[in-house]
């Protein structure tokens, strides 16, 4: 038992080493680029694979991440994934930005509503042409919820990963996507449940999957109250080490009961990250220290393996027409949506063009998505190509669009102090 342990530990050891290697190389190149480092992970990635197969050719790639060692990284991503985003949850929870509960309520309902009645008009709109390559033979509900879901979603591990890196995620604005995005997705993977067994004729699922939400809200509660008792804060303050230990078993079990109801582990991530109460003092919020840092760590092999699963078969292409209409109503109705809705919550404009650009990055969420979709049967292979493609472009301009738009205000900013300068002179 031992030696066949060894025998597939010593090869995925081996494989997550390089692919972190890689998408560490990746990240730094991108920051030389001006971009976010998440950004060059995203892109290692989707890029992994490809570029062993020209280099190494498709038979070394296929000794080199056999099936054993592609489940050890996909384990190993989840659980980065998973401890990353409770130790982002417990910030957002740490450090309230102090909104109103009607000014959320806006923002969530402006980035969700439009766009996923745009996705719903997107699945009508293909069910009307009737293209087998585009429409597929799955029931017209499960199409119009997987595509309207495709389109609300905004990728909460990647835009957590951007505002890190852009030193954005304790502002404001920062705070209010995140926050945003949270709720955007726990609605998005119920709908994501609703359409899987809306095409299997089965809404067991479904339920299954509503009522573990439910249990896990619940158990979120409670863990909340139980660690504020005192032997919690005690355990927290004076053995941080077994704190964090346990906290991640609590994550990952947790995360593992959405997993098992087809909910993914990120919502249960986020439930356990929302409900730990903040530390009293910082000797108490080193275990959350430690949780994130073993997260962050882990967390680019995710983006490496889901590259590895996307493009482990060809995929054909796609008519430009249907690239160009699902593109402009996925962005526009997304964009429109989440800035009317900062403008009624009362957010000045610089707040609202950079809110609408964050909630605009769907990368890894929808790939995953869109993956699940694929496998039931809901998408075609050139639809996924073309949701897909959507997806990555709206999170790679993301950085350049705030880059421009901190600019136009450094700029105006200094112009307003010109014309004040020159009124007193």
């Amino acid at each position: 038992m031992l030696s066949q342990a060894l025998a597939q530990g010593v090869p995925a050891l081996v494989a997550a080493t390089l692919v972190l290697t890689v998408a560490r190389a990746a990240g730094r190149a991108a920051r030389l680029l001006h971009q976010p480092m998440v950004i060059g992970e995203v892109a290692a990635g989707l890029l992994f694979v490809p570029a062993m197969s020209v280099t190494l050719g498709r038979s070394a790639v296929a000794v080199l991440l056999p099936p054993g060692v592609r489940d050890a990284l996909d384990v190993i991503g989840e659980v980065g994934l998973v401890l990353f985003l409770a130790a982002v949850a417990h910030k957002i929870r740490c450090h309230p930005v102090g909104m109103r509960g009607r000014s959320l309520a806006w923002v969530v309902a402006g980035t969700s509503v439009p766009a996923f009645a745009c996705g719903a008009l997107v699945a009508a709109w293909l069910t009307w042409q009737g293209s087998p390559a585009l429409r597929g033979s799955a029931p017209s509900p499960a199409l119009a919820l997987l595509l309207a879901d495709a389109f609300m979603i905004t990728a909460v591990p990647v835009l957590a990963r951007l505002l890190e890196d852009r030193a954005m995620a304790r502002s404001s604005v920062g705070s209010v996507a995140m926050t945003a995005a949270l709720a955007v997705d726990v609605i998005g993977w119920f709908v994501l449940a609703l359409a899987i067994g809306w095409a299997a004729n089965d809404l067991t699922d479904a339920a299954g999957a509503a009522t573990a939400a439910v249990a896990m809200a619940g158990a979120a509660v409670a863990l909340h109250y139980a660690l504020r008792s005192g032997p919690a804060h005690r355990l927290r303050a004076e053995a941080p080490a077994v704190f964090a230990a346990g906290l991640a078993c609590l994550v990952l079990a947790v995360a593992a009961v959405g997993e098992h109801h087809k909910l993914t582990g990120v919502p249960g991530a986020l439930l356990v990250g929302l409900a730990l109460p903040p530390a009293a003092t910082p000797r108490h919020d080193r275990a959350m220290r430690a949780l994130d840092g073993f997260g962050r760590f882990l967390v680019p092999v995710y983006f490496v393996t889901t590259g590895i699963h996307l493009l482990a078969r060809p995929l054909p292409a796609a008519p430009c027409m249907v690239v160009l209409v699902v593109a402009v109503l996925a962005v526009a109705g997304k964009a429109a949506g989440t800035y009317a809705g900062a403008w009624i919550a009362g957010y000045p404009q610089a707040f609202r063009l950079r809110l609408t650009v964050l909630m605009n990055i769907r990368g890894l969420t929808e790939l995953v998505l869109l993956q699940v979709g694929y496998t039931a049967g809901i998408l075609t292979a050139s639809l996924f190509l073309v949701l897909a493609a959507v997806a990555l472009i709206s999170t790679a301009v993301a950085g350049p669009l705030l880059t421009v738009i901190d600019g136009c205000e450094a700029k105006a900013g200094q112009t307003g102090t010109s014309r004040q300068k020159g009124r007193r002179q």
